[in-house]
């Protein structure tokens, strides 16, 4: 069998069996050197074996993002463009409904949501709640982060939390492709996560 068949077949696996659950590079190249063996197949030089980790690793998110994105209605998935963009939306008037109060000139309201709270005051409590309001208002289904690893989510969170929002072109968050990009920001609120996902 050729090396180009077992690192599709060494690629799928790892997708399918580990990089679902284990995002760390180093653990991945363990389970790969571990199939390897299961399988009798010769391991793969140190360069290969980085190239075999980094596609698996990407398969496997693209795979949970796509799965994450299709539990979305269309609705939470504008109102999370919203939250990035900071685009005016033309509400009822629900308080804490996102975009509510922000200008096209406006800072983003996920921005806001990332913010420090700052020293305690009635003024940053009252902040506080408008950012919970509006997380909670983009209308995530409880159990959208079900089936995904803490560790996972952590990740998300954490790459999230050192992006700018507003270098981001909403045009990437809308459509088939931009809905699968979807996932880390939803997961960039902490307010916003179910709880499930957030232990």
């Amino acid at each position: 069998m050729s090396f180009v068949t077992d690192a599709d077949k060494l690629t799928a696996w790892l997708a399918e069996h580990v990089g679902g659950k284990e995002r760390r590079p180093e653990q991945v190249r363990v389970e790969l050197l571990a199939r390897c063996r299961t399988e009798s197949i010769e391991p793969p030089t140190p360069g290969r074996c980085d190239r075999i980790v980094g596609a698996a690793l990407r398969v496997a998110e693209e795979t949970l993002t796509a799965r994450i994105s299709a539990r979305l209605t269309v609705e939470s998935t504008e109102r999370i463009v919203a939250l990035v963009a900071g685009a005016d939306q033309e509400d009822d008037g629900v308080p804490g409904e996102a975009g509510v109060g922000e200008g096209e000139d406006g800072p983003p309201v996920l921005g806001k949501i990332k913010g420090a709270p700052g020293n305690l005051s009635l003024e940053t409590m009252l902040a506080e709640i408008d950012k919970l309001l509006a997380v909670r208002a983009v209308g995530l289904p409880p159990d959208l982060f079900a089936d995904v690893a803490p560790k996972v989510v952590a990740g998300w969170r954490a790459r999230a939390a050192v992006r700018s929002p507003p270098g981001r072109p909403v045009g990437r968050l809308t459509g088939t492709g931009g809905r699968a990009a979807v996932p880390s920001r939803v997961s960039a609120a902490p307010a916003g996560v179910p709880s499930s996902a957030a232990r």
